[in-house]
């Protein structure tokens, strides 16, 4: 064969070797397609990939291909079995090419002994060096001895570099499968609806079933011309632009929505309410929107109903203390338990109040705010701490105890005078754990009462135990001292 010819066969077979490989999904079956083409195109006896674990000193056969004649060799060797001088030469890249097993490596008896034993007459290795690390080698024998030509050498280290590199490529997509299977896996369990998108296209490429679910309707591969027949619908009853949707604010702006409620139409014209996040995220390839989203409707259907429940249950309560005031007008008579018993009836009046406002957020600060309004004036109690949430529980025990605390100030504590002060501290010692001190300063001297009378009680016991954390008075001379440790409740739904 001339030279021409034989350089036009390498050609011819280094594309068909490179088409196929692009074909092969799975790095295993890309060796197995390169052997058997390299076996039929030499007409050699086996074709196979030696992958090395040099940490245990043993190779690996996992893909050959195998004309009949010789037996298969896919298993486990020990590097030992290949000779020493064979595997040095093999470690520093250099092929081995052995044209007749008989006369190869004298003084090798038992490697060459080896090699007749499966009926190997010649053989080629072709290394696989990376990165300066012998990897494995791919070998190629035959029947007979051979001399074995430029174009065959050329065939098989060409097939060797070029099918190890489809096999790693291979192994990589494999590993990204397994990875995205993974997150899928992990996305579908997850009971909001999640929607990726491509930047700038906003192209739909992920969504889980809770998606669907949600809206009604699969996505995949939808563009943002595609959003315009979705059904997001605003308060006036216009139809959402595609622009306008969360995702396509983040694909298009990079814009980050957190939250926002969204009137939605289904196909089965149930109109629902979701509550959407979406966010760009840029990774080293390519950018994306990531999208969440809840259905709001029987959450807030039912605080709708809550809040009803809670407006007519207020009335009540309202009407019920009125009551209470009237009977005991005509209980205590001009009795000067009456001012007292009222007192404490209107300081629970506000805290209700409070609490069951339009404007009620939790915040410990507008409580003390509240519950001491009628003694802010004037400048004297100082009020310090940060934002801090009580629930309804809490909130009204809170408010009495504060009502007690100052009442006593104002008749014998710092506020009965004209220097005194009163100073309201907190803090949080931990994310749920609450340190609350109110502290008398320039007031009359103090002293401990000789019994305990029911605002002391309240604090000292009941209101301890409301806030899951206890609460102590301490008479001081130089003015009291109240310190509340309270649990806080754990926010959210």
């Amino acid at each position: 064969m001339s030279e021409a010819l034989a350089q036009a066969n390498v050609s011819q077979f280094l594309l068909s070797l490179h088409d196929g490989l692009i074909e092969r999904a799975s790095a295993r079956a890309a060796v197995d397609f390169a052997c058997e083409l390299l076996g039929r195109e030499l007409d050699v006896a086996s074709v196979g990939v030696v992958e090395l674990d040099a940490e245990r000193l043993v190779g690996y056969v996992a893909s050959e291909w195998l004309s009949g004649a010789t037996p298969s060799m896919r298993g486990r060797h020990a590097v030992d079995a290949y000779g020493s001088e064979r595997f040095a030469s093999l470690a520093h890249g250099k092929p081995q090419v052995v044209p007749d097993v008989s006369a190869y490596l004298p003084g090798q008896d038992a490697v060459r002994a080896a090699f007749q034993a499966i009926g190997v007459a010649a053989f080629v290795e072709a290394p696989l060096v990376v990165e300066g690390q012998l990897r494995g080698w791919l070998y190629v024998s035959s029947v007979a001895a051979r001399d074995w030509t430029a174009a065959d050498l050329t065939l098989i280290t060409e097939t060797a570099r070029r099918t190890w590199h489809a096999a790693e490529r291979a192994r990589a997509e494999e590993r990204l499968r397994e990875r995205e299977a993974r997150l899928m896996a992990v996305i579908e369990q997850v009971p909001v609806g999640v929607i990726l998108a491509a930047i700038p296209g906003g192209e739909l490429l992920v969504y889980n079933t809770a998606s669907s679910r949600i809206m009604g309707h699969d996505m995949l591969g939808q563009t943002l011309e595609d959003y315009g027949s979705y059904g997001g619908v605003h308060e006036d009853g216009r139809a959402y632009e595609p622009h306008e949707y969360p995702t396509a604010r983040a694909v298009l702006h990079g814009e980050t929505v957190v939250d926002e409620p969204l009137r939605y139409r289904r196909p089965d014209g149930e109109l629902v309410t979701l509550s959407v996040s979406a966010t760009p995220i840029d990774t080293p390839y390519d950018s994306y929107a990531l999208c969440t989203f809840t259905d709001e409707t029987r959450y807030l259907a039912a605080l709708e109903r809550a809040t009803l429940l809670n407006n007519e249950l207020s009335h009540r309560i309202k009407n019920l203390l009125a009551t209470i005031q009237a009977i005991s007008a005509q209980t205590f008579g001009s009795s000067p338990l009456r001012d007292t018993f009222e007192q404490r009836l209107t300081a629970l009046a506000a805290a209700h109040d409070l609490i069951t406002g339009a404007a009620w957020a939790g915040s410990l600060e507008e409580l003390v705010r509240t519950a001491l309004d009628p003694f802010l004036p004037g400048g004297r109690i100082g009020i310090e701490g940060p934002f801090v949430q009580l629930d309804d529980v809490q909130a009204v025990p809170f408010a009495l105890a504060l009502h007690e605390l100052a009442t006593n100030a104002a008749k014998y504590g710092a506020l009965s005078g004209e220097t005194g002060r009163v100073e309201i501290r907190w803090s949080l010692d931990e994310p749920d754990a609450l340190s609350f001190e109110w502290r008398e300063i320039g007031g009359p001297p103090v002293s401990p009462p000789s019994r305990r009378g029911f605002g002391s009680r309240m604090i000292e016991r009941s209101l301890a135990g409301e806030l899951k954390g206890s609460a102590s008075l301490d008479f001081r001379r130089e003015g009291l001292v109240c310190a509340i440790r309270a649990k806080l409740p754990r926010r959210g739904r």
